[in-house]
C-alpha cells in the first residue's frame, strides 16, 4: 500500500470545487496529521472518510519545522518522515524545499492533476486548473499553466 501524506491546501482546493475524489481514485487512502484537519476544518463542514488522521508526537524535528513552516506543512512533513511515507502532497515552495532537504518525494496538486490524467481518473486537467483559479483561488503562474496544459496534450 503506497502511504501518501498531505498538507492542507491540495485537499481544500479539491474539496471547494467539489473535486477532492481524484486524490481517492488515485491513492485510496490520504493521510494527514491532526493540525492540518484542524485548518481543513475551519473552511470545510465534512472531510472524506479516505482521509485518516494521524497525531504527530512532539519533536526537535517538527519543532525546527514549525520555526521556518505553518503548523499544517511543519505537522506534514514530520508525519510524512514518521510514516516514511511514498509521497506527500504539498505545494508551498518552503515546504517543498524542506521536504527535499529532508529526502522526501513530494507532489504538488498540478502534478496530481496530471497523474490522473495519465492513469485515466481525469479525462481532462485544464477544467480543473480553470475551476481551481476562479472559485478556489488557487495561484498558478501562466508558465506553469501552459507547460502543464501542454504536457497533458491539452494545449
Amino acid at each position: 500500500m503506497t502511504i501518501v501524506v498531505s498538507d492542507t491546501s491540495a485537499i481544500s482546493a479539491l474539496l471547494h470545487i467539489g473535486e477532492v475524489e481524484v486524490l481517492r481514485l488515485l491513492y485510496d487512502r490520504v493521510i494527514i496529521p491532526r493540525a492540518v484537519e484542524v485548518e481543513l476544518r475551519r473552511a470545510h463542514q465534512d472531510i472524506p472518510e479516505f482521509i485518516d488522521v494521524h497525531e504527530v508526537g512532539e519533536s526537535p524535528r517538527l519543532e525546527h519545522l514549525r520555526a521556518v513552516l505553518d503548523e499544517g506543512e511543519a505537522c506534514a512533513i514530520a508525519l510524512a518522515r514518521l510514516l516514511q511515507a511514498d509521497l506527500l502532497l504539498i505545494d508551498e515552495k518552503k515546504g517543498r524545499l524542506e521536504a527535499e532537504r529532508l529526502g522526501l518525494r513530494y507532489i504538488g496538486l498540478v502534478g496530481v492533476l496530471v497523474e490522473a490524467k495519465r492513469c485515466g481518473v481525469l479525462q481532462a486537467v485544464r477544467p480543473i486548473l480553470d475551476r481551481l483559479v476562479d472559485e478556489a483561488g488557487f495561484r498558478l503562474a501562466p508558465a506553469l499553466r501552459s507547460a502543464v496544459l501542454l504536457e497533458v496534450k491539452e494545449l
